[in-house]
């Protein structure tokens, strides 16, 4: 083996107001463990918990790595959704942990999202390489669309071929239009014959060619060198059947025929690809794979970077695919390594068969030694889980009227006296079986924990702030959600009288769903729009696929059969009308929108989760006209006018914060003076302050945070005015100056060097975009909608929808998605965002928010985890402020919704020690009677793996 890999002693990821001290040891730590690992075995899993700064540990191995002397790049594949979010953090990495200059200076990164560009990168010359290149997952999933390889296929098709002179001659005649390169012909000396001499020459030659023959506008790399080392070993015979049937003449249905061509062509193109992409001759140090539970199956999307389509019979073969046979090692992150099944965890660990084995830097470990041991380990994990799983069967013998018979006020009492009372003997029999069946599971646990520890490292974040003495996070629990509600107890959110019929017969209605996909059923618990939606869309396509989730399930069928549909039919007559009142009264709607709007009210964002396309926009709806009524009141009372004089009178108030005006200058004044005590924000001092400007100009802003009486007792010095301003407190305690100053130090972060130039830039345009200009040129209502994209709209286009509420679901485009991302970290607009599943993995949503809102469950723990942890990271607000992470859980009383959310709160222990526990749906939980009792938090941590790195 070649010499070792090391941890560049260069790399410090401690970053005052980014990355504190304790956690960046952490992740110190983590990097060079990793990397000592890696020289041993051939990939290893970083699984931390959400938000705990996996991308810093794996930037610190990657960038170690790729600083050797000599070494060829690092790869690291990503969801194309968080690209962005990756280069960002590099940018921070380089210039903030990377402390030796030179090294700096000669760090490239690239990204490529096809796999062309990619082989092309790999051949630019040492002092141009990158060092690291970011690829998407789906990149080799891509069809072949260079024209340059297209005809280096071509070509190799017609080698010392008889009559091909013939073929290539009736080729010329349409290559310009078959390769889309028009301007290629019109340039050349030779006109069309260009093609002939290309088709003559070896691709090595054709920059000669065509720059003898006058054509300039080419690339460097017409085609890369892996793929021309390539094209001996593949057959071409089929590519030459297809080349004979090239039109000759421009007659008859010449056209036709010619279509037929080109179709003809793309298909050999799309085949041959397919193949010459397992035999490309790349050899690379180190693939990072984040998001790797995707790649638990091998018939999912990222089947061909490990696997051809005959080992996709065969979850553990992995040898040939398009990514196999190519790096020396693999790292692989995920923040939900136990949502997997224990085999399909092994099966993401087989991936790791795909190195490149026979490298001078091979593992100390052979291939087959590396497949006995994720053999052996799976057998463990096979033992592991039916341990505890037999232990959770005993368990579940006890319910919550045992403990009330018994007289025990909580499950963690019961479980201290029934360990005190088995070890004395005197416990009844079927108590003694569950001691001893935990016994048991914990031997075979730890067993298990023992062979999986080399292969996957998991570290837990505190359940404590800073202090120690705050809790990290805190419940929020059915009828505790809404505000007006104060009581103690775990208790579901009553229905009113008036509405009680519609949740009765959906009630009744399940023993009628089983089999089928009760979405109808869970749709009247999230929203009266859901249901509705759902019913009239599976009337229209009568049990074809249909839109109405908003994430992996949105595909599935939604089927009603005959008993069920004379109920669901009877519900729908029983809803109310579709207004804004009607669609607020509904109970977990209700509790949702006034808790969202407290924490709005109280100057904090808020984050809310839902699982229904129609759930969302209905949210998005409800909380701009309540916060449009609170406007309009508050402005009432602020300006003791008529209601309908508000908007007027505000907008001349907001009018003084136009440019050139006295309040204006004195607000940029007293802001600029914030910003420039930041010395690499002084160059965007007056773009800030203005954002701020045009932040306090919206209406809401103004009744929320302007002292509205004064401003018009007020014409020439404000400046004791913008003073209140920045010291009212807007939540947690904290003044929006304090705020404000939070927000300048993470962009003076951002703006620390050339590398974060562009970063602070995109936050900047972002805000800009996001925060109207509040002028009198504008109705309210447009001046609203100039904050939406097309996208974002979703509706009808009518309906008044602030810009303090946004909405992300998956009709809202990457790019948006992004701006909203990076809008929602800052202290201005958006203050809500209400979002699907595609904002609920890599995406950090943390920096000014510390309120979730679950308002839809998930049968999975661990996506409401990933849900959670986009407010729960490393520099979260609530590390900040020192006041804890806020979960919501609102769910309906003595409903199907009530009956989801104890399975969905029991199953959260058990799901961190039974891994990949089978998900139940509704219909398989409902007749269950006994109300399970929760798993003591000692025994959980008993039974969970414990894979940190001492």
């Amino acid at each position: 083996m070649s010499e070792f890999w090391k941890y560049d002693k260069d790399i410090k990821l401690f970053v005052e107001g980014r990355i504190p001290f304790g956690d960046a040891k952490r992740q110190e730590k983590t990097a060079s463990y990793i990397i000592d690992q890696l020289n041993k075995q051939p990939g290893i899993i970083l699984a931390d918990e959400v938000g705990m700064g996996k991308t810093f540990v794996a930037l610190a191995t990657a960038v170690s790595i790729a600083l050797k002397p000599k070494s060829k790049p690092v790869v690291i594949m990503i969801p194309k959704g968080i690209l962005e979010k990756w280069k960002r953090d590099l940018s921070t990495f380089l210039d903030k942990c990377l402390r030796d200059d030179n090294k700096k200076k000669r760090f490239i990164y690239k990204e490529a999202s096809h796999p062309i560009d990619f082989l092309k990168l790999l051949d630019l010359p040492a002092g141009k390489k990158p060092k690291i290149i970011f690829l998407t997952h789906r990149a080799f999933g891509r069809s072949v669309g260079n024209p340059w390889v297209k005809l280096a296929f071509i070509r190799q098709s017609m080698l010392r071929r008889k009559n091909s002179d013939k073929y290539k001659l009736n080729f010329s005649k349409m290559a310009s239009e078959v390769l889309y390169l028009k301007y290629i012909e019109s340039q050349a000396n030779s006109g069309r014959g260009i093609w002939k001499k290309l088709l003559n020459s070896h691709p090595k030659r054709w920059h000669t060619v065509l720059y003898g023959d006058g054509v300039t506008e080419i690339d460097d790399d017409l085609v890369p060198k892996a793929i021309l080392e390539s094209l001996d070993e593949l057959n071409f015979d089929d590519f030459y059947e297809v080349m004979k049937k090239i039109p000759q003449r421009n007659i008859g249905n010449y056209q036709e025929r010619v279509k037929e061509f080109k179709n003809s062509l793309n298909g050999c193109l799309t085949s041959k690809w397919d193949e010459i992409r397992t035999i490309l001759k790349i050899e690379l140090p180190l693939l990072i794979f984040d998001e790797a539970h995707h790649l638990k199956n091998l018939n999912q999307g990222t089947k061909s970077l490990f696997g051809t389509p005959e080992s996709i019979k065969k979850a553990d073969e992995v040898e040939n695919g398009s990514l196999s046979n190519v790096f020396e090692r693999m790292l692989f992150l995920t923040a939900t390594p136990f949502q997997l099944g224990h085999y399909e965890l092994c099966n993401v660990l087989r991936r790791f068969e795909g190195i490149k084995w026979k490298s001078r830097r091979k593992p100390l470990i052979s291939k087959n030694k590396y497949i006995h041991i994720v053999n052996e380990l799976q057998k463990s994990l096979d033992e592991s889980q039916h341990s505890v799983q037999s232990f959770q069967k005993q368990w579940k013998r006890i319910n919550v009227n045992f403990l009330n018979e018994n007289g025990y006020s909580s499950t963690e009492d019961w479980w201290k006296d029934l360990t005190r009372k088995t070890k004395s003997n005197r416990s009844p029999k079927y108590l003694k079986i569950i001691s001893d069946s935990l016994q048991l599971s914990e031997s075979k646990v730890k067993k298990a924990e023992r062979e999986l520890k080399p292969w996957v490292i998991r570290h837990n974040r505190s359940r404590f702030l800073i202090d120690q003495t705050t809790p990290r996070r805190v419940w929020i629990r059915g009828k505790q959600t809404h505000p007006q509600i104060n009581i103690e107890q775990d208790e579901g959110i009553e229905i009113e009288e008036e509405s009680i019929a519609p949740f009765l017969l959906a009630t009744r209605a399940t023993m009628f769903a089983k089999g089928k996909k009760g979405l109808f059923l869970e749709g009247l618990s999230s929203t009266y729009e859901t249901f509705k939606h759902t019913r009239v869309n599976a009337c229209k396509t009568q049990g074809k696929n249909t839109k109405v989730l908003d994430d992996q399930l949105s595909n599935e069928k939604v089927l009603a059969g005959k008993e069920l549909e004379w109920y669901l039919s009877s519900i729908e007559k029983l809803l109310p009308r579709d207004d804004f009142e009607s669609s607020l009264n509904h109970p977990k709607v209700k509790a949702t929108v006034e808790r969202a709007f407290d924490v709005w009210k109280s100057g904090e964002k808020v984050l809310i989760f839902c699982f229904y396309v129609q759930t969302g926009r209905t949210l998005r709806r409800l909380l701009s006209y309540k916060i449009n009524q609170f406007t309009k009141e508050s402005g009432v009372k602020l300006l003791s006018c008529k209601e309908e004089d508000v908007e007027i009178s505000l907008r001349r108030i907001s009018q003084r914060l136009d440019p050139g005006e006295n309040f204006a200058k004195d607000l940029i004044a007293g802001v600029s003076k914030l910003v420039l005590k930041y010395d690499k924000l002084t160059n965007y001092a007056e773009d800030i302050a203005n954002i701020v400007r045009r932040y306090l100009k919206g209406p809401t802003s103004l009744v929320r945070f302007v002292p509205i009486k004064e401003v018009l007792e007020t014409r020439s010095d404000y400046k004791e005015i913008v003073d209140k301003i920045l010291t009212k407190e807007m939540g947690a305690s904290l003044s929006f100056k304090n705020i404000f100053e939070n927000f300048l130090g993470f962009l003076n972060e951002r703006a620390g060097g050339e590398n974060f130039s562009d970063e602070l830039k995109h936050y900047l345009v972002a805000l800009e975009k996001s925060n109207p200009s509040y002028t009198a040129s504008k109705e309210y209502k447009e001046m609203c909608k100039e904050a939406l994209s097309s996208d974002e709209i979703q509706g009808k286009g009518d309906e008044l929808l602030v810009p303090n509420v946004k909405l992300a679901n998956g009709s809202v485009k990457d790019i948006t998605r992004q701006k909203l991302m990076l809008t929602f970290n800052t202290p201005f607009l958006p203050e809500i965002l209400v979002a699907s599943s595609v904002m609920a993995e890599g995406m950090d949503l943390h920096l000014n928010c510390r309120h979730v809102i679950h308002h839809d469950l998930c049968w999975n723990p661990s996506s409401l985890e990933q849900r959670t942890g986009r407010v729960d990271r490393i520099g979260a607000k609530a590390e900040k402020c020192g006041k804890p992470i806020t979960i919501y859980y609102p769910y309906i009383a003595a409903t199907q919704d009530e009956k989801m959310y104890k399975v969905v709160m029991d199953r959260e222990q058990w799901f961190k020690i039974v891994m990949g526990e089978k998900m139940e749906t509704l219909e398989d939980v409902m007749d269950s009677k006994d109300e399970p009792i929760p798993l003591p938090d000692e025994i959980a941590q008993l039974l969970q793996f414990k894979l940190s790195i001492a």
